[in-house]
């Protein structure tokens, strides 16, 4: 389980048996933090779970040398109940006096490591687990047979396939046919509602059917209005912006991401669309 985002730190169960990920400084997708302001301090949602945690859980630290200051103040901080804690570092390392105080203040130990290979390799053994060459080689030879399998069944479906292909393209005229039928109908609606009520909720539901419709620059001039009319509606910058991105108007659709964060900052989705923008027009270059 990867938790990337500080708006998601309450979801996080703390009887849960598999691994968490959590990423108190954001993922890549969700413009993390970089910055010394950034890493002063942690989120309220974080402070709260991770205290939590704590309170169940011995930490075990490896390869943090404490130089970030959200983490090491929320250790350091009176209010925050540690249960012991290993601190784990290399042979050739030096501890800071911050971290040796931290550590003697919660009946800690230090633990000198040779890497984080050895180190996992150490608690295997003391766990008793055994070598997974034999997991290994059972995973690959199961893998190789599943390709095998699923390239006979490719194959005979790409044959079957060729020989339905008339059949196919009847059936996708007539879907296509039916779907066109069923989004007039609602545009019709959506303009009367309009037409009695332009409210900005009404021009913004219409562009979601634009949407729909493939009807990209009628939506666009819909989510227009609805701005024109309410300029602090948050998800219609978020669904302009996924439209331009869709048109390749990168500029417009990054100002209408950033406008939805300046109006939300939890709001996940707009940080991982500007990631995505970035990396399309990395790749169009």
């Amino acid at each position: 389980m990867v938790v990337a985002h500080e708006s998601l730190a309450n979801f996080i169960n703390l009887n849960i048996t598999r691994p968490i990920i959590a990423k108190i400084h954001r993922g890549l997708y969700y413009e993390p933090f970089n910055t010394q302001a950034q890493t002063t301090g942690l989120s309220d949602g974080w402070q709260t779970t991770l205290k939590n945690l704590l309170l169940l859980y011995t930490p075990i630290v490896i390869g943090y040398g404490g130089g970030d200051r959200s983490l090491m103040s929320f250790l350091k901080d009176a209010n925050t109940c540690v249960n012991g804690i290993c601190w784990c570092y290399r042979n050739d390392g030096e501890l800071s006096d911050e971290i040796k105080e931290l550590v003697t203040r919660n009946n800690g130990n230090f633990i000198r490591i040779g890497g984080f290979d050895q180190l996992m390799f150490m608690l295997s053994r003391e766990l008793g687990f055994d070598s997974p060459e034999n997991e290994i080689n059972e995973a690959a030879k199961d893998r190789i047979e599943r390709y095998n399998k699923r390239y006979q069944e490719f194959s005979q479906e790409i044959t079957q396939q060729t020989e339905k292909e008339s059949a196919s393209d009847e059936i996708a005229k007539d879907t296509k046919s039916a779907i066109d039928t069923f989004n007039a109908e609602r545009l019709r609606r959506a303009t009367e509602r309009i037409e009695k009520e332009g409210t900005a909720e009404n021009f913004f539901a219409r562009g979601e059917i634009y949407i729909d419709a493939a009807m990209y620059r009628e939506a666009i001039e819909d989510y227009t209005k609805a701005i024109e009319l309410d300029s602090n509606y948050r998800s219609v910058y978020n669904n302009r912006g996924f439209v331009y991105t869709g048109l390749k108007e990168y500029e417009k659709a990054i100002a209408d991401y950033k406008k939805a964060i300046e109006l939300d900052k939890n709001i996940a989705n707009p940080y991982g669309q500007i990631v995505q923008i970035v990396v399309e027009s990395a790749r169009e270059r």
